[in-house]
C-alpha cells in the first residue's frame, strides 16, 4: 500500500456528547492520520477542546481547531490547513487525503487502511465511503437519488447487515461520515457549497465530482458505527433538499420547467394531502418545494460554481440512478414494514369460529343465519312510508315548473347569472342596490350545477319528509345500536311541527337548516371521536375471553376513538349550508364547536378550523355591511311576515304564535266530539311533551350517553335563546306592509335536535336495569324492557299524528275542509255563549289554528313576465319591466329585471332596504329619489295624466309595463295605462297586460329606435331606445350600450361631440367605473339626479363600465380556497400508508 498522507476533519456540532471512542478509533486505526482538524461552533466550552488537545497530543497527532463560520464555505476555512497538508504531501512524495468525521460514529480499526486499499487498486476514485450501520442494522451502502431528488439508500428499514451489499463498489454517493477525497479534489470542487442545503451538501459533492469526470465508491469493509440511527428529517426539510438537488443539476431549458413545475407539484401536494387527510404533510412538502423555489439567486449562484467544474453532461449519471419502477417497488417495502401493527383478522393468527370435529356431524344440519334483520330495514321503511306521504300530500307539486309561496320564488335558470348575481357586490334587482350578500347566492349556484335551479328546489320539497327521516335515522346511528329507536327517530325529525310549518309555509331557510342539523350533528360527533358506552354496552357482547375485534385491519385501542378529519371538513360544510340559508344560526353552532374544542382540545384538533368556512363566507357581506346586522343576518328569499311564538311555545317545538286554546284546523272535525276542548293544544301536547319527559330521562343518564344528552339539552336552551332573539330582529317589511323578523324555524329545529339526541340517550337508559348497567359484558343482552319500549313505542305515534296532521288536508277535498271548519266555528260559538253566566263574559269563541302550517306553497312557471318582455330583459338591452298590480290596499308597483322576481334577487342588500334603526327598534325607511321615481311613473300611468312617462321610464330602464290581470277584469285600468303618451299596446296575455315603451322617432307604425353599440361596433336598432344603459346627447337618446349579464359593459364607443353622457339605469353609486381606452371618466348624475352617469370625450374607442366596490372581488377568493380545501378533506378516501416521517 503506497503512503498517504491524511487529515482527519472532524465535524462536531455538539463536542461535549462526544465520546472518547469517537476520536481514538480515528486516532488509533491501523493507518493512523497525520492531522487532524476539529471544526466545532463557537460556543464550545474550554473544557472540551483541553480533553480534545490532550487526546491529539497522545496520539502524537498534530491537530488544529477551528470555529465554524456558516457564512463562509468549509473549503474557504480550511483553506490554510489544506494548503499545509498539500505542502506536506508533495515533500514526501504521496498524496494527500481528507477524511470526514462526525461526533455520533465510531469507525472501524481498519476502516480508513481498507479505504486507502480500495482507492490504491482504483486511482481513479476520488471519494470513497464506508459501510454505515447501528451495531447489525444497514443504515446506507452508498447512497443514490432518484429522478425526484429524493436521496435514497435502497435498504429496507431494520434490515440486518449479513454482507450482502458486501459486493458494491462504484455508487452515486456516500455519507458524510468517514469519507474519504482526495485533497485536490476537494479543492478544485470547493468542497462542500454553502447554498446546498445541509442535509445533502455531501450527495452534492458526489454528484459535482461524478460530473467532474471521478468517481464514487463505497467501500463496504470499512464500517462506521452510528449511536442511534440518523435523525429523521423533517417533511418540510427533504423535500426542499430534492427539489434543490433537481433544479441544480439539470440543464437551463429543464432547471426553468422545473422551477415552474414545482410550483404545481407544490399545489398538487397540498390537495394530495387534504385528501388523504394528512394536511400536515402535504402542507410541510409544499413548504419545502417553495422554500427552495424562492432561493433563486442561491440556486444560480451554486449552478454557476457547479458549471465551472462541471466536464460531463448532466446524463452521465443516470445509469447509477435507480429506475422509477425500483423506486416505487423500494418505498412500497418501507411502506409494508412501517406499519408493523397491521393484522388481519384478530391479530392471533386463527379463526374465531369453534373448530369441531366433523365425524357424525353433517355440515347442512345448521346453517349460519344473522340473528336480527338487515340494519338498514328501518330507513327503507322510512322512506317508503314517508315518501308516500309526501307524494300523496304534495301531489300537486309534480311536474311544476317552480315553486312559490312563503320565502320561495323561482329561480334564475341561467347559471352564469346565477354565477354573476352570487360574486356581484351590486344587487340588479329593481334600480340597484350595493353590498355584498352571504353565501346563499353560491347555493344555488350548486342547484343551478343541475341545470335547473327551480326544479332542485320543486323536488328538494317533494321530498324533504324522507330525507329529513334518513338523517335523522342515521344520526341515532352514531348514538344508539337500537333499531327501534333509531326508526321512532326518523318519525320524530320528520314529524317536527316546525319543519312541518316550514314545509307548508314555503320556509326555504327552515327546510334546508332542518334537513342539514343531523348530517352537522353526525359529522360532529365523529369529528371528535364520540363513542358513547351506551352503543358498547347495548351491543351483542362476545365473551371476555375472546380477543378484541379488529376494525379495518388495525387493532382497537383499548376502545379509545379516534378523531376525523373527514367529518371534520363536513362539520365545515354544512355548517356553511346552514349559514347559507340562515344566517343567524351561525353564531350558536360556530359558539357549540368553539366550547367543545375548548374542553376537549388536548385530544381534539381536528375542530379548530371547521367554523371558517362559513366565516369566510360571510365576509364580503360583513365588510360590506360592517355593523349593519340586519344586513348580516337576513333571511334569504322573499320576505313573509308571521306572528313569532313566545319562548315557551318554542320549547312545545311551534315557530310561530299557535292558539292553543283553539281548534284543530287540520281535524276539525274533532270540534264535534266537544266544541269546548282545546284541541290545538292538545294536539301540540301529545307531540310534544313524550320527547320531552323522554329527553328528560336522558339529561339522567350517567356514563358518556349521559353526558351527551346533557349538551344536547343545552343545545335546546342555546336554541331557545336564538329563537327568541331572532323573534324580535325585524329585518324587513313584506309586500302587504307586515314587519318580518328572522325566521324562528332553524332555532327550533335546533331546540327540537337537542331534544331528539337526549331522548334517545333516555331510551337507552331505560333498556337495561340499572342493576345490570355495570354487570360484565357476557351477562347484558341487547332486550330493550318494557320502559324501554313503551317509551320508543309512543313516540313513533307522536311522529305518525304529526305526519296524519300534515296529510290531512291535503287529502280532503278544499271544499268539504272548508265547509267543516265552518261547522266546527259554528259549534265552537254556541258552546261559547252556553258557556257565558253574565254579560262580563266574553263569548267570543276561539277560531281554528294550524298546528303543521298554513298550506301556501304553490307551483308557478318559471317566468312571471310576458315572453317579450323576458327576452328584452335577457338580451343585450337588459330593458326592466314596471309591473302594476291592484290589491285591496291600492295600487302595487316594482321594477323587475331579468326574466321576473327571481329566489337569487331576494338577498339581504335588498330584502333590508325597507328597514331602518337599531336592531331591535326597527323603523319602516323613507322611500329614496328611485322609489319616488318609480311610484310617480305608475302614478302617472293609472290616474290618465296626459304626462309623457316616457322621461322617468327611461331613467328606470324601463322598456315595458305590464298590468298584472290574468283573468283580463282590470279592463278599465288598462285603458287608462294605454291612453298614456309613449307607449304601444302588446295585448293581453297569461301574465296581464302588456305595453312596449316606443322611442320619440316613430315612423307610421313602426318605431325605429337608436343604434346598439356592442364589442363588435354599432349594431341596428332594435326597435327601442329604451335600455339599461344609453348614450344621452342634448338630453335625447342616441346609443344604446350592450350590457353583459354581470352588468358590466365592453363596447366600442364611436366618436361623437363633446357632452355625451353615459346614462346607466342604476341608483348613483361611487363603487361604478367607467374607462374608454383604459382612461377613467369623470362620474356624474343626470335628470333625475339619482341615475348613475359618466361624461364621455368626443374622441371613441373601447368604453367599459363595471361597479367595483371597496370591499374588493377577491374576497370571494377566501371563502373559495377555504371551500376547496374543506372539500378535498371532505372525500372519504383509505387512510394513506406511509413511513412514520419527523413534521
Amino acid at each position: 500500500m503506497a503512503k498517504y498522507h491524511v487529515t482527519g476533519i472532524f465535524l462536531l456540532e455538539d463536542p461535549a456528547n462526544a465520546t472518547t471512542e469517537v476520536f481514538t478509533s480515528a486516532l488509533l486505526g491501523s493507518v493512523g492520520l497525520d492531522t487532524a482538524v476539529v471544526v466545532t461552533g463557537s460556543t464550545v466550552e474550554p473544557a472540551v477542546l483541553e480533553n480534545l488537545n490532550r487526546l491529539m497530543d497522545a496520539a502524537g497527532v498534530a491537530h488544529h481547531h477551528i470555529v465554524y463560520n456558516p457564512e463562509t464555505s468549509l473549503s474557504e476555512q480550511l483553506a490554510e490547513v489544506l494548503e499545509t497538508s498539500q505542502a506536506d504531501a508533495q515533500r514526501a512524495g504521496v498524496q494527500s487525503w481528507l477524511w470526514f468525521l462526525t461526533e455520533n460514529t465510531v469507525v472501524s480499526e481498519d476502516a480508513l487502511a481498507k479505504q486507502l486499499q480500495a482507492v490504491e487498486i482504483s486511482p481513479s476514485v476520488t471519494i470513497a465511503g464506508a459501510k454505515q450501520l447501528v451495531d447489525r442494522q444497514l443504515i446506507d451502502v452508498g447512497l443514490t437519488v432518484a429522478h425526484n431528488g429524493d436521496v435514497l439508500s435502497m435498504i429496507e428499514p431494520g434490515e440486518l447487515d449479513q454482507g450482502q451489499y458486501d459486493h458494491r463498489t462504484d455508487t452515486f454517493a456516500v455519507s458524510l461520515p468517514a469519507m474519504l477525497v482526495r485533497t485536490d479534489v476537494f479543492e478544485a470542487l470547493d468542497g462542500f457549497d454553502p447554498h446546498t442545503p445541509h442535509s445533502v451538501q455531501a450527495v452534492d459533492l458526489c454528484w459535482r465530482a461524478r460530473l467532474a469526470g471521478h468517481r464514487v465508491a463505497v467501500v463496504p469493509a470499512a464500517e462506521v458505527q452510528h449511536e442511534d440511527q440518523p435523525e429523521t428529517q423533517s417533511i418540510a426539510d427533504r423535500w426542499a433538499a430534492a427539489r434543490w438537488l433537481r433544479l441544480k443539476h439539470a440543464g437551463v431549458l429543464a432547471m426553468i420547467g422545473g422551477w415552474l413545475w414545482g410550483i404545481l407539484a407544490a399545489i398538487y401536494r397540498i390537495a394530495v394531502g387534504l385528501l388523504v387527510k394528512d394536511p400536515a404533510t402535504g402542507f410541510a412538502q409544499a413548504s419545502g418545494i417553495f422554500r427552495t423555489l424562492g432561493r433563486v439567486a442561491p440556486l444560480l449562484a451554486s449552478r454557476s460554481d457547479a458549471k465551472a467544474t462541471r466536464t460531463r453532461p448532466f446524463d452521465a449519471v443516470d445509469e447509477l440512478r435507480p429506475s422509477r419502477a425500483r423506486v416505487r417497488d423500494y418505498r412500497r417495502s418501507v411502506l409494508e414494514i412501517s406499519e408493523p401493527d397491521r393484522v388481519i383478522g384478530d391479530g392471533t393468527g386463527v379463526s374465531a369460529a369453534p373448530q369441531e370435529a366433523t365425524g357424525g356431524h353433517d355440515d347442512f344440519d345448521e346453517l349460519a343465519t344473522p340473528d336480527r334483520s338487515w340494519v338498514g330495514t328501518g330507513a327503507v321503511t322510512l322512506t317508503i312510508v314517508l315518501g308516500a306521504v309526501a307524494l300523496l300530500g304534495l301531489r300537486h307539486l309534480l311536474g311544476v315548473p317552480a315553486l312559490a309561496g312563503g320565502n320561495l320564488l323561482p329561480v334564475t335558470g341561467d347559471l352564469g347569472v346565477l354565477v354573476a348575481k352570487a360574486a356581484s357586490g351590486w344587487s340588479l334587482t329593481g334600480a340597484g342596490a350595493p353590498g355584498y350578500d352571504g353565501p346563499f347566492g353560491w347555493l344555488l349556484t350548486l342547484f343551478g350545477l343541475s341545470t335547473n335551479a327551480s326544479s332542485v328546489t320543486v323536488w328538494l320539497w317533494i321530498l324533504a319528509l324522507p330525507l329529513a327521516a334518513l338523517g335523522a335515522w342515521t344520526l341515532a346511528g352514531a348514538v344508539t345500536s337500537g333499531r327501534y329507536i333509531r326508526f321512532a327517530a326518523g318519525l320524530i325529525w320528520a314529524g317536527a311541527p316546525a319543519f312541518l310549518t316550514a314545509l307548508s309555509e314555503g320556509r326555504l331557510g327552515g327546510v334546508v337548516a332542518h334537513l342539514v342539523l343531523p348530517w352537522f350533528v353526525l359529522a360532529l360527533l365523529k369529528a371528535i371521536g364520540y363513542q358513547p358506552d351506551d352503543i358498547k354496552l347495548l351491543r351483542a357482547m362476545r365473551d371476555d375471553a375472546k380477543p378484541r375485534p379488529v376494525r379495518l385491519g388495525r387493532k382497537l385501542r383499548d376502545g379509545t376513538a379516534t378523531t376525523s378529519l373527514t367529518a371534520a371538513a363536513w362539520v365545515a360544510i354544512l355548517l356553511t349550508v346552514i349559514t347559507a340559508v340562515a344566517p343567524v344560526m351561525f353564531i350558536p353552532l360556530t359558539l357549540g364547536i368553539i366550547a367543545i374544542f375548548v374542553v376537549l382540545r388536548p385530544t381534539i384538533k381536528t375542530l379548530w378550523w371547521t367554523p371558517l368556512l362559513a366565516l369566510t363566507s360571510l365576509l364580503p357581506a360583513i365588510v360590506t355591511h360592517r355593523l349593519d346586522l340586519r344586513a348580516i343576518f337576513a333571511d334569504p328569499g322573499a320576505p313573509a311576515g308571521y306572528d313569532p311564538a313566545p319562548t315557551w311555545q318554542l320549547l312545545l317545538g311551534l315557530p310561530h304564535h299557535t292558539a292553543l286554546d283553539a281548534g284543530l284546523a287540520e281535524l276539525p272535525w274533532l270540534d264535534a266530539l266537544s266544541p269546548t276542548l282545546p284541541w290545538t293544544g292538545i294536539a301540540v301536547g301529545i307531540l310534544a311533551v313524550p320527547l320531552l319527559l323522554i329527553a328528560l330521562i336522558g339529561v339522567t343518564a350517567p356514563g358518556r350517553g349521559g353526558g351527551l344528552a346533557r349538551t344536547a339539552a343545552l343545545t335546546a336552551v342555546v336554541g331557545l335563546a336564538v329563537g327568541t332573539l331572532s323573534a324580535g330582529m325585524i329585518f324587513a317589511i313584506d309586500q302587504t306592509g307586515v314587519p318580518v323578523a328572522l325566521s324562528t324555524i332553524p332555532a327550533v329545529s335546533l331546540t327540537w335536535m337537542g331534544l331528539l339526541v337526549a331522548a334517545i340517550i333516555g331510551v337507552n337508559y331505560l333498556t337495561v336495569a340499572k342493576s345490570q348497567r355495570y354487570t360484565t359484558a357476557q351477562n347484558i343482552r341487547l332486550r330493550a324492557g318494557w320502559p324501554a319500549r313503551t317509551a320508543t313505542t309512543i313516540l313513533v305515534l307522536t311522529g305518525m299524528i304529526a305526519a296524519g296532521l300534515w296529510l290531512t288536508p291535503r287529502v280532503v277535498p278544499g271544499e268539504t275542509l272548508a265547509q267543516a271548519r265552518a261547522e266546527a266555528q259554528d259549534q265552537r260559538g254556541v258552546a261559547a255563549a252556553e258557556a257565558a253566566t253574565d254579560e262580563q263574559v266574553d263569548t267570543t269563541a276561539a277560531g281554528h289554528d294550524h298546528v303543521t302550517g298554513t298550506p301556501t306553497v304553490t307551483g308557478v312557471v318559471q317566468r312571471s313576465l310576458p315572453a317579450t318582455a323576458v327576452d328584452a330583459a335577457l338580451s343585450e338591452l337588459q330593458t326592466r319591466t314596471l309591473v302594476i298590480t291592484r290589491t285591496t290596499e291600492g295600487i302595487r308597483t316594482h321594477l323587475i329585471s331579468g326574466e321576473g322576481t327571481m329566489l337569487d334577487d331576494m338577498t339581504g342588500t335588498w330584502t333590508t332596504r325597507s328597514v331602518t334603526g337599531g336592531l331591535f327598534a326597527p323603523q319602516a325607511a323613507g322611500a329614496d329619489d328611485a322609489d319616488n321615481a318609480l311610484r310617480t311613473g305608475a302614478a302617472q300611468l293609472t290616474s290618465g295624466a296626459d304626462t309623457d312617462p316616457r322621461p322617468i321610464l327611461d331613467a328606470l330602464g324601463a322598456g315595458y309595463v305590464v298590468l298584472t290581470d290574468p283573468s283580463g277584469t282590470e279592463t278599465t285600468l288598462a285603458a287608462g295605462i294605454d291612453a298614456a303618451p309613449g307607449l304601444a299596446a302588446v295585448g293581453h296575455s297569461q301574465a296581464g297586460w302588456l305595453w312596449r315603451v316606443v322611442p320619440d322617432d316613430v315612423s307610421g307604425d313602426e318605431a325605429l329606435g337608436v343604434d346598439v353599440l356592442t364589442a363588435d361596433g354599432a349594431t341596428a336598432p332594435r326597435g327601442t331606445a329604451t335600455a339599461r344603459a344609453r348614450i344621452v346627447e342634448d338630453d335625447r337618446t342616441v346609443a344604446i350600450a350592450a350590457s353583459n349579464p354581470n352588468g358590466s359593459i365592453d363596447v366600442e364607443l364611436p366618436d361623437g361631440p363633446e357632452g355625451r353622457t353615459l346614462v346607466v339605469a342604476e341608483r348613483a353609486n361611487p363603487g361604478f367605473r367607467a374607462y374608454v381606452d383604459g382612461q377613467e371618466l369623470t362620474a356624474t348624475t343626470t335628470e333625475p339626479d339619482w341615475v348613475q352617469a359618466f361624461e364621455l370625450p368626443a374622441s371613441g374607442g373601447n368604453l367599459t363600465m363595471e361597479y367595483a366596490p371597496t370591499a374588493g372581488k377577491w374576497l370571494w377568493l377566501i371563502p373559495g380556497i377555504v371551500g376547496i380545501v374543506a372539500l378535498l378533506l371532505g372525500i372519504p378516501t383509505p387512510a394513506r400508508r406511509r413511513p412514520r416521517e419527523g413534521a
